[in-house]
């Protein structure tokens, strides 16, 4: 299967733009790193894949769709944000601005990642938050990867930040 033409066409689909020139311009310089170290270090920290640094996708052998999308969401935020310390680590991208939207706390949540649920919803989230054992909770990072990906993939996203998501996304050039 090729997961890049199918993000290509759920970029199409949902904003009208064309997904190739879109992924170009913001995840394009992303890195894509594969095979059995990966592998290794993503069971080590019981992660489904990881972007450590601004560009760098760590992926397991494995990897689906939703997997691909759900990085480059975080690929993304760290590229609005344009900075050295990537917005899934520090915040400052549109992660932040997303929560805040919601009327959240996004500063509260540092790092970005990893908060417990029921403390990121009644904290951080906002309003119409994902459902209590959404991964989406885990964090401003993953709120927004995953508002991201299933933004694309259509299904099960809080009304409030879908909307939030296809408006920010038909903005950009």
């Amino acid at each position: 299967m090729d997961f890049a033409a199918d993000f290509a066409a759920d970029i199409f689909r949902t904003t009208g733009k064309d997904g190739t020139t879109w992924i170009r311009n913001h995840v394009g310089d992303a890195v894509l790193n594969m095979g059995s170290v990966i592998d290794t270090i993503l069971k080590i920290v019981n992660a489904g894949g990881m972007v450590p640094t601004n560009k760098d996708v760590l992926f397991p052998s494995d990897f689906e769709e939703y997997t691909l999308i759900h990085e480059m969401g975080h690929v993304f935020d760290n590229y609005v944000k344009n900075s050295f310390f990537p917005a899934t680590w520090d915040g400052g991208g549109p992660s932040d601005a997303m929560v805040a939207a919601m009327g959240g706390h996004p500063e509260k949540n540092s790092p970005r990642f990893f908060a417990d649920n029921l403390w990121y919803v009644n904290n951080v989230a906002g309003r119409d938050p994902w459902l209590l054992t959404d991964y989406g909770n885990h964090g401003v990072a993953d709120d927004f990867a995953e508002t991201f990906v299933h933004t694309f993939m259509g299904d099960r996203v809080p009304s409030s930040r879908q909307l939030w998501m296809k408006s920010f996304l038909f903005l950009l050039p």
